[in-house]
């Protein structure tokens, strides 16, 4: 048109809208039909990613693609942060109704993804999805969204305008995302924006987990939020369901995931719940871990809690490490 022959002659390419290309000007165009996030905002490049901690870049013999394997005791400690702090662009600015997130358990260790974003008038609202979370919670800032990965490699489907609406407060088409930061212990592969519902049948070619020839395995599915009447109601406002194409299975959306979801239910038999016990509170603090010399009335706000153990020290039997709340 006229306007990329004006680009030609001053010596400017042409804006084209390409799957995956960074943002250039203020359409969103670009972001269509998906986004390649870690590909369009560079995770190899210089400042644009942040990687702490046990952070390591691999290849997948199982997928025989690159992966991030990221490790650790502490999340907050070790993580992959999507934009780094001294990233040029500080928001994604992703307005993609779906994120897909390739994923892979660590054993039975627990992981956290965070997802924080801009809805409405709220300039901070984050999305966390762990297998520390036995069910959702929801707040005014806040959504915590139970995720059990199994031992294969799995597709995380997040529906934000479901996600949303679990809050009973917030605008289900106003969120835009902000950043992603993948906590350990997990395997990631990437993450992808979208306005199309995709399964594993009609997912592009660049978004597919294909196994390495000789390779056995099964790629699983979960969505996020796990309910058939968000699925359903989500299925029914696609582009697929408005043009008249129906899922790529006979089945339903609501009955796709059933059996995931029996297996997502068994692994989190797995994992202890409660975690801890405690039988007896020695002592509070409010600013450090140190018994408090009168213990007894209010909690305050912050403490630590000490149990009893074998171990002893100073005359008395303490536990060797205190366990910290809020």
């Amino acid at each position: 048109g006229t306007s990329a022959a004006a680009g030609q002659v001053l010596g400017m390419p042409p804006v084209v809208a390409v799957a995956g290309s960074p943002p250039r000007g203020e359409s969103t165009l670009w972001q269509h039909p998906f986004v390649d996030v870690f590909k369009a905002f560079g995770v190899d490049a210089e400042g644009c990613a942040e990687k702490k901690g046990d952070v390591q870049d691999e290849l997948d013999r199982q997928i025989c693609k690159r992966v991030f394997r990221i490790r650790g005791m502490v999340s907050a400690n070790n993580y992959l942060l999507i934009p780094g702090p001294q990233a040029p662009a500080k928001s994604l600015g992703l307005t993609g109704e779906y994120i897909y997130l390739h994923l892979k358990a660590v054993g039975c260790k627990y992981f956290l993804v965070h997802l924080d974003l801009s809805v409405a008038t709220i300039s901070s609202f984050r999305i966390t999805l762990s297998n520390m979370y036995s069910e959702v919670k929801a707040s005014y800032h806040t959504l915590q969204c139970p995720l059990v990965l199994g031992s294969d490699w799995t597709v995380v489907c997040l529906h934000l305008p479901s996600a949303l609406s679990l809050t009973f407060r917030l605008p289900k088409h106003a969120g835009v995302l902000k950043s992603v930061q993948i906590c350990a212990s997990v395997i990631v592969r990437n993450v992808y924006t979208s306005d199309t519902r995709y399964t594993l049948d009609s997912m592009p070619r660049e978004m597919r987990l294909d196994f390495q020839h000789g390779c056995e395995g099964v790629i699983d599915w979960i969505d996020v939020p796990m309910d058939s009447r968000v699925e359903e109601a989500e299925f029914a406002t696609s582009p697929a369901a408005v043009d008249g194409a129906g899922p790529s299975t006979s089945e339903p959306p609501s009955t796709v995931g059933a059996a995931l979801a029996a297996r997502t239910i068994a692994e989190a038999a797995r994992i202890p719940d409660p975690l801890l016990k405690v039988t007896r509170l020695v002592g509070v603090s409010q600013h450090t871990r140190r018994l408090a010399e009168a213990p007894g009335g209010s909690l305050p706000r912050r403490f630590a809690v000490f149990a009893h153990s074998s171990r002893e020290r100073d005359g008395h039997v303490w536990h060797g490490n205190g366990v910290s709340a809020r």
